[in-house]
């Protein structure tokens, strides 16, 4: 028969024997072999830094492709560029292509007719275009305000007033050379810049630049100048003179004149 198990208390035991027990236990605590405690700090460290060099590639990706973006817009501006990569570009209300498009009126530079298969109306001048009204009447019918050159100072109201509609009202302002008979000094093209109207086909020479700080295009060579509107197209050769297109708000406008750049900026902020 197996003896009963007795259990002491505290009570049970004297000082003496109590320290005796503690100074065994700790000894026998000091040998046991506990397992290493991980080194949190330092594993830790690690992960932040390589959870930080992870990201700067990817900061400097989206840096990278942002410089990019705007490069490439930049450079799509320049019409050289663009015309390598979209052979066409668009300010306002006119497209200019820098090729012939397939099914392109064309037109003599020579005699200024237009090729046997074109129907299009050919127009040898400006004053040939038809809707002829005055300023009053044209201001009425356009949804827009019509604007004037204040510069040249001698430069009063225009002498022809036409307003036609091409996706949109389009009002084109002629002054007429004081000096010369049948001569036009110069004229300005109005119209919204919602839609295109005017397409300028093959300029040879195209220069960027600004009228109050917004961007335009000088065209100093010859290009044929074609406006549509459902089954009519109107066609001009521009063999004389030059061209600066802007905008300024919605309106895209439209100088043709004989005079240099410089001058046309001028001309063309002048407009109130």
């Amino acid at each position: 028969m197996s003896p009963k198990a007795s259990y002491s208390s505290p009570e049970d035991f004297s000082e003496e024997q109590i320290a005796n027990f503690e100074e065994r236990l700790m000894r026998m605590t000091a040998a046991f072999p506990y397992p290493a405690t991980p080194d949190f700090v330092t594993s830790e460290r690690q992960r932040f830094m390589h959870k930080r060099i992870s990201k700067i590639p990817q900061r400097r990706l989206a840096v990278g492709l942002v410089v990019l973006f705007l490069a490439l817009a930049t450079a799509l501006w320049v019409s050289p560029v663009r015309a390598q990569i979209l052979d066409w570009l668009r300010i306002g209300s006119v497209k200019i292509f820098f090729s012939v498009p397939t099914n392109t009126p064309t037109a003599s530079v020579s005699t200024g007719t237009p090729a046997a298969a074109v129907t299009p109306t050919f127009l040898d001048s400006i004053l040939d275009l038809a809707g002829e009204t005055t300023l009053q009447e044209a201001g009425e019918q356009a949804d827009f305000t019509i604007a004037l050159p204040t510069f040249p100072a001698d430069l009063n109201d225009p002498d022809h007033v036409f307003i036609q509609q091409f996706s949109g009202p389009v009002v084109t302002l002629v002054w007429m050379d004081p000096n010369l008979q049948d001569k036009v000094r110069l004229s300005l093209s109005e119209s919204q810049s919602e839609k295109a109207v005017f397409e300028k086909i093959n300029p040879t020479s195209i220069q960027e630049t600004l009228v109050n700080d917004n961007p335009a295009v000088w065209v100093d060579s010859d290009y044929l100048l074609i406006m549509r509107n459902g089954d009519v197209t109107l066609t001009r050769l521009i063999d004389e003179g030059h061209t600066l297109i802007w905008t300024n708000g919605e309106i895209t406008y439209r100088l043709e004149t004989e005079v240099d750049l410089e001058t046309a900026i001028r001309i063309a902020e002048s407009i109130q």
